[in-house]
């Protein structure tokens, strides 16, 4: 038996396959990073107590819970939220640890947590090198939130 495909169903199988290649390239890579990177630096600026009051009002605005914060530590850690790239959604989810440090100016040191399910352990959040998988998810969300500090400077590093 032969199998033919006929030319009015060709455009469709060619949509289709540009959406699902674009759905698979949807999580773009992080600018400026390298692959082992785990932590996001913002260089601010502002005073520390400054930065500590805007870091706690972007974490919350990004749908995060606070689950832990102490100001004269400077740090502020979320309670478990779902990541979520494309059509990658579900039980993964993430941590987002904030430490904040400088006297008069603030640098302000994101890092993170995550894990496929409630039954995986948790794993450091890291640049994995432009690979479209949840864990790289983790990176690009630390990445935005970075973004979110207005007149910032954003770096990286490994710790």
């Amino acid at each position: 038996m032969k199998t033919v495909i006929s030319k009015t169903h060709t455009p469709i199988i060619v949509i289709f396959a540009l959406f699902l290649l674009g759905s698979c390239l949807s999580l773009r890579d992080v600018p400026g990073s390298s692959r082992g990177n785990n932590t996001v630096l913002i260089i601010t600026q502002d005073h520390p107590d400054v930065a500590y009051r805007k870091m706690g009002q972007i974490l919350t605005e990004r749908g995060f819970s606070i689950a832990n914060s102490d100001r004269e530590m400077g740090t502020i850690s979320t309670a478990p939220g779902s990541f979520s790239i494309g059509f990658l959604t579900g039980d993964w989810e993430g941590r987002i640890n904030v430490v904040i440090s400088g006297s008069d100016t603030a640098t302000i040191a994101l890092s993170g947590t995550s894990r496929l399910s409630s039954e995986d352990a948790w794993r450091r959040i890291e640049d994995r090198g432009g690979s479209h998988t949840p864990p790289q998810a983790g990176w690009v969300e630390l990445h935005e939130i970075a973004q979110k500090y207005e007149g910032a400077e954003i770096a990286f590093e490994t710790r």
